[in-house]
């Protein structure tokens, strides 16, 4: 029972902490604001966690750990490299709208120490993901059911295809979001008592992102496909 108990609140924690380090970064994260959001006193956080540099290793192996993986698998999968790549764009896809603010937290991060991320990436172990996913990728070159480009095209495609959405998130709600039936709207032309606008595709986020991604894919093909 104490176990239990134990286990349910290191992950109340870790919830917690995942909403504030996301939120605001590590370094403008205080263990303060996380024992407040977990809904304790910092005394309870500091038994189950010492210092802020552990629980951050913790959110961000919970966060890695419940994509990377499944990542992998799909590059090993046997099947097309097209069906491989559209499973690849939903698994992130799916990861960045679970975790929104996932892509600019890492960029802040990025920004502010990059050295820090590498090290919690080799402290958790987690390199045997990327070496992974960089032999997957060596072994399809040699096949040659892909173009032998440099690795660091693919990164910088593939995660700036990803990032991008997330990153312009509230602008491009904006623009390409539909209104709802019964919001104001006095800015926009109006037929039948709705407001029309050629830009607006969809109601929310999500659909807009499931719109995009077609699109996405067939960039990754046109990149890596023979």
């Amino acid at each position: 029972m104490e176990d239990t108990k134990q286990t349910e609140m290191e992950a109340q924690i870790v919830d917690a902490a995942n909403k504030v380090f996301l939120e605001k970064g590590f370094n403008e994260t205080h263990m303060s604001m996380i024992a407040e959001a977990a809904g304790i006193n910092r005394p309870t956080l500091y038994y189950y966690y010492r210092t802020k540099e552990k629980l951050f290793q913790s959110v961000f192996k919970n966060i890695v750990s419940s994509f990377i993986p499944r990542v992998v698998d799909i590059l090993h999968e046997d099947i097309p490299i097209k069906e491989r790549l559209t499973m690849l764009m939903d698994t992130y896809l799916e990861a960045f709208m679970n975790h929104p603010n996932l892509p600019a937290f890492i960029i802040k991060e990025i920004k502010r120490d990059s050295g820090h991320l590498i090290k919690t990436v080799y402290e958790l172990h987690l390199e045997s993901y990327l070496n992974d996913v960089i032999n997957v990728i060596n072994t399809e070159k040699e096949k040659e059911t892909i173009k032998d480009i440099p690795l660091f095209t693919i990164f910088f495609s593939l995660y700036g295809l990803l990032a991008t959405p997330f990153l312009t998130r509230d602008l491009a709600e904006a623009i390409f979001l539909k209104p709802a039936p019964d919001s104001e709207n006095s800015g926009l032309p109006f037929q039948n008592g709705k407001p029309v606008s050629p830009w607006h595709v969809a109601y929310d986020y999500k659909e807009l992102i499931r719109k995009w991604e077609p699109y996405a894919v067939s960039e990754l093909c046109s990149l890596l496909l023979k």
